[in-house]
């Protein structure tokens, strides 16, 4: 009998549970493996949760990681600094979006990220420099977008998806100049 089987006999009470699940045994959370959250407030129990991670795609910088939360931050976290650098002050963090960041999507060919929220808006991110930085906002949709997927290969066009039925692809390079908020052309 495999672990699997004996575990649902455990469930249904044909046997007693006598000892632990292998996969539970061996499941470990070390020291140097946590992380801080996109919150400098030092009281943990208002944080907001974070909503939304990912690892960055592109060879060589696989060890950022970007996270979003229930506020709006948006944040990248170094996983390669020591734990003891391992702070919020070690975050680079700004204020994305004025809702919930409900998904993140890196691109595969530069340090660009796409950020969706509660606020009916995806904002694209620069982070190639020390810092976070905005590059524009997409509005057009009328619901809280909730995915953001970039074209493979492509740093300037990525699509979205709301909870107002549409998919709506953009593309960076048809913005106008000093304007930060694009607009669909078809919609």
């Amino acid at each position: 009998m495999n672990i699997l089987e004996e575990r649902e006999l455990v469930q249904y009470g044909f046997r007693s549970a006598k000892r632990y699940d292998l996969a539970i045994k061996m499941l470990k959370s070390y020291k140097w493996d946590e992380f801080r959250s996109l919150s400098s407030a030092q009281d943990t129990v208002g944080e907001p949760p974070v909503f939304a991670c990912r690892f960055c795609k592109i060879p060589g910088f696989e060890h950022l990681l970007a996270l979003a939360n229930e506020d709006g931050k948006i944040g990248i976290q170094d996983t390669k600094s020591e734990y003891k650098e391992r702070s919020v002050d070690n975050i680079t963090c700004t204020q994305g979006h004025m809702n919930a960041i409900f998904d993140l999507s890196w691109s595969d060919s530069s340090l660009r990220l796409v950020s969706v929220s509660g606020d009916h808006t995806a904002m694209l991110w620069d982070v190639s420099a020390s810092t976070v930085a905005p590059l524009g906002m997409f509005e057009g949709h009328t619901r809280s977008v909730k995915m953001a997927a970039f074209r493979p290969s492509d740093t300037n066009v990525f699509a979205t998806g709301a909870r107002d039925g549409l998919v709506i692809m953009w593309d960076y390079r048809c913005s106008q100049p000093n304007t930060t908020t694009i607009k669909p052309d078809n919609i």
